[in-house]
């Protein structure tokens, strides 16, 4: 007969003693494993005179279990490392699959010269342990995520992390163990990458190019421009490439090496600025940063916009990541350093100046399965070093199949306090509290956290609900207390203390929390920072009255639109700020940070309901109560307004419209004030103007208006250019009091103009459309252009992803310089969006231009034009702006 499992388990009876001296994971992991796999238990955890210490994370991947100590302030569980003593919600493997441990390759096997045994990289694919006969994978695939670490949060010389870098080596080995690499297709090497796939602040990647086949690092500076360097990798059937970047983002200085020779990097993409001023990386918000693909989910289980996704087998045999330029660079191309010249193992160590190191010195280290007759598993860790004599921390090798049907169920913690770290070390705190994947039903109760980078730390997977954290204490983190990913997190009756940059950090979550209180912050920027989620808060209060304490400098409740989920909506009540710096807000509520404030279909509107809030002990120096940055976001505020500061200011270029109403209905929303008049007839190099409005017929009998629903076979330019426009298969309708009572034109998918007498001699141009829909627009089809097709803006071959609404009139505006610096600039009403920069790009030409459907019949429009304008030249930014505000102004389009 089968002893049945027990229900309640104490951890001393496993070995554990709280000495702080002796290790407690393995007895904590057995401890865990004699409970029923299924019903789960309790694990209690009795006080002790010191904390339970534990040198790895234990991965608590079976449901029900309970930990359970004595009281939060004599239960101790601690780290001496950057990690969390406890991860719950991650399989090791799947449930269908046990990892594989041959997914820690020994090095041996790419590189014959190191003694085997000694070092382990690590493969994104490995044979399948179990086999599916359901599934049509052959292989078990997996990534290595480094949440929490140097790798993502940058190095430890300030707060600042990566916004805090100006120098910058980047080291790296891999092999693709399928042989020579593709040259057809990209492959996805590593990096962080945001929501909206944009670099966090880098990424790397292996494709073809203009010149050959290049090792791409794209990377996003704090002026928000996406940059990028090619480095040209001379053979690309060697599967084994060696690989470094060092640059100075203050003098522009670019250095790169393939196999320890250095090779000179193509820097014609690396954008406006670069050399001319100084520049840091933009920070990392918070992406993981994850090896094998390029995906802003800890799984790597989606793509990133236009960056490549996938999967390929690859072994990664170093990474290493230094703030100070590593190399010498003169006549000699071998790569070396001061010391002498450079070889693999190197790679694995840490010198000065190198803040994130993976040393590739552990095996796969097996646990006991957590079912009978199933082999032994990985515990899935992945040491990263920082530092000479810096702390040690562990990333995770995750499966990329990873989903929900992988959640853990109903786990919890009670009474117990979680040390990341015995002390708060400043801005060298790295590492979880607790780590937190796919879980349902997760609950905290009367716990403590303190250090770490993160307190309770999600991975950015996949929705998690609920978490619930009640009667919880969290403080000395340095970049967030609270860092949540894809949950309904619930918490009440918490006190957060003395954290980073914020103190709450929640990314596409709903949150309800009720009576919380923030206190003094190291470093806040905003102490709660909200990315595409809806959320209640009562009774919460954040006053910062320590001497020491760094004041918010952007906001309390900082507020992003979501994406693809509908509405967004906010509820504040009954809660109260003090004081801030003198640019911060209450609430700040952003739109422009995606898609230029466009509204999309699911990334339309928000609401924020603000009640008997902030108004009594609101900083009077701050800028406002509330911001916004343009009119997709609205509410009300219900209550004695403060007398100062205001209650709503725009913070958007142009800006109008700041939809909070008073105790009363939502204000309207606002267009730009009118310029003093029409300005484009007197643009230099105006080649051609057309509005529907001003549209006119000849007859014999003078000009006459087109009647409504009539086909406009000849759209007649306004300007002095005379370029009139032929309509080609169907012509365009005629439409009358389409957008503030002014005609537009309506284009039916199968038709446009041409405009063949209109020529340019600049070499640049300016462009400037008011449409609803995403006409196409080209200067001269089939040859170098300025052009508008698809998702994106192009100039020759300089090209930038576009900013477009398919539900609301826009103004767009393109510019292309021509001369020493050829620059593409792109506005939506008004609001710059984009800049990019190639000085080797050509010239655009203007040969035959055409508006609306593309002229092969692959391309179609169904929208409506009201306004063209085009340009000969590059116009200056004072022109654009003013064309920009006239034209909002003229349609009554808000911003």
């Amino acid at each position: 007969m089968t002893t049945p499992a027990p229900v309640t388990v104490n951890v001393r009876d496993f070995g554990a003693v709280p000495n702080n001296t002796d290790d407690c994971s393995t007895a904590f992991r057995n401890a865990i494993d004699a409970l029923d796999p299924v019903r789960g238990g309790t694990v209690v955890v009795p006080a002790g005179p010191d904390a339970y210490l534990f040198n790895r994370s234990v991965i608590v991947d079976r449901p029900n279990v309970r930990f359970v100590g004595e009281n939060a302030t004599t239960t101790v569980l601690e780290t001496r490392l950057s990690i969390p003593p406890l991860i719950f919600g991650v399989q090791r493997g799947l449930h269908a699959s046990p990892m594989n441990p041959a997914h820690w390759q020994d090095l041996h096997e790419i590189m014959p010269d190191l003694p085997a045994g000694q070092r382990w990289g690590y493969r994104t694919r490995a044979p399948l342990l179990t086999p599916l006969p359901k599934d049509s994978r052959t292989t078990d695939n997996a990534i290595v995520t480094l949440p929490a670490s140097p790798f993502s949060l940058g190095p430890a010389d300030g707060p600042a992390g990566w916004t805090g870098l100006t120098q910058f080596t980047l080291d790296f080995t891999v092999r693709n163990n399928d042989g020579a690499w593709p040259t057809a297709t990209t492959t996805a090497l590593f990096g962080a990458v945001d929501n909206e796939g944009l670099p966090a602040p880098f990424v790397a990647w292996l494709g073809t190019g203009v010149g050959g086949f290049v090792l791409v690092f794209d990377f996003t500076t704090d002026d928000g421009l996406w940059r990028q360097i090619r480095v040209p990798v001379a053979d690309p059937s060697q599967a084994l490439l060696r690989c470094s970047i060092q640059f100075d983002l203050t003098t522009g200085a670019v250095a790169t090496w393939i196999n320890h020779v250095r090779v000179t990097p193509d820097l014609s993409f690396v954008n406006d600025g670069w050399g001319e001023r100084p520049l840091s990386f933009f920070r990392n918000k918070y992406s993981p940063f994850n090896l094998g693909t390029i995906s802003p989910l800890s799984n790597g289980a989606s793509g990133a916009g236009d960056l490549p996704g996938g999967l390929a087998d690859l072994t990664f045999a170093a990474m290493r990541l230094s703030s100070t330029l590593q190399y010498v660079v003169d006549d000699n191309p071998t790569q070396r350093t001061a010391a002498g010249a450079v070889t693999d193992a190197d790679w694995w160590a840490n010198p000065a100046g190198v803040f994130a190191c993976l040393p590739m010195n552990q095996p796969a280290t097996m646990t006991r399965a957590t079912t009978p007759n199933t082999p032994d598993l990985p515990d899935l860790q992945v040491p990263w070093t920082s530092s000479t004599n810096g702390p040690l921390g562990y990333g995770l090798l995750i499966a990329r199949e990873l989903g929900n049907g992988d959640t853990i169920i109903g786990d919890s913690l009670e009474h117990l306090t979680i040390n990341c770290g015995r002390v708060f070390s400043g801005p060298t705190n790295y590492g979880q509290g607790i780590g937190v994947g796919f879980v349902y039903s997760f609950r905290l109760d009367d716990v403590v956290v303190n250090f770490g980078a993160q307190g309770l730390s999600s991975y950015n997977f996949g929705v998690s609900y609920p978490v619930e954290l009640h009667r919880c204490d969290f403080g000395w983190q340095t970049d967030t207390a609270v860092y949540v990913y894809g949950q309904i997190s619930r918490a009440d009756r918490m006190n957060v203390r003395y954290y980073g940059n914020t103190a709450v950090k929640a990314v596409r979550s709903t949150l309800s929390w009720h009576d919380i209180f923030f206190t003094d912050s190291a470093s806040c920027e905003s102490v709660v920072r909200m990315y595409e989620c809806s959320a209640q808060f009562d009774a919460l209060i954040a006053d910062f009255e320590s001497p020491t304490a760094n004041l918010p400098s952007d906001s309390y409740f900082w507020a992003s639109l979501a994406s693809d989920s509908g509405p967004t909506q906010l509820v504040f009540r009954d809660c109260q700020v003090g004081t801030c710096g003198p640019e911060a807000v209450a609430v700040r509520l952003v739109s422009g940070d995606v898609n230029a404030g466009l509204p999309t279909p699911g990334r339309n509107r928000g609401w924020c309901t603000i009640e008997r809030s902030f108004n009594t002990f609101l900083d009077r120096d701050a800028l406002a109560m509330v911001a916004v940055d343009g009119p997709l976001w609205q509410g009300t505020f219900q209550g004695p307004a403060p007398a100062r500061p205001e209650l709503v200011t725009t913070t958007a270029w142009p800006g109008a419209s700041a939809r909070i109403g008073l105790n009363g209905p939502v204000p309207p929303a606002r267009t730009v004030a009118r310029p003093a008049a029409d300005p484009i007839p007197d643009l230099p190099g105006l080649v051609g103007y057309y509005s529907a409005e001003e549209l006119r017929l000849p007859t014999g009998n003078g000009p006459r208006l087109p009647v409504e629903g009539e086909a406009i076979t000849t759209l007649f330019d306004l300007s002095k250019a005379h370029n009139d426009g032929a309509a080609v298969r169907t012509a365009p309708l005629y439409l009358s009091n389409q957008v503030n009572g002014r005609a537009a034109l309506r284009f039916d998918g199968d038709g446009w103009y041409q405009f063949p007498s209109m020529t340019g001699t600049t070499g640049g141009g300016t462009l400037f459309l008011v449409t609803k829909g995403d006409p196409l627009v080209d200067t001269a089809p089939g040859g170098a252009s300025l052009r508008r097709y698809g998702l994106a803006w192009s100039a020759n071959l300089l090209g930038a992803p576009q900013a477009a609404s398919a539900s609301d009139w826009v103004v767009y505006a393109a510019r292309y310089t021509s001369g020493a610096k050829r620059i593409l600039d792109l506005w939506a009403n008004g609001r710059r969006y984009d800049t990019r920069r190639r000085d080797i790009n050509g010239d655009i030409k203007f040969a035959t231009p055409l508006l609306g459907s593309v002229n092969n019949g692959l391309g179609v429009f169904n929208g409506l034009v009201a306004v063209a304008v085009f340009v000969d030249g590059g116009l200056s930014d004072p022109q654009v702006e003013l064309v920009n505000r006239f034209l909002l102004h003229q349609h009554d389009i808000p911003v």
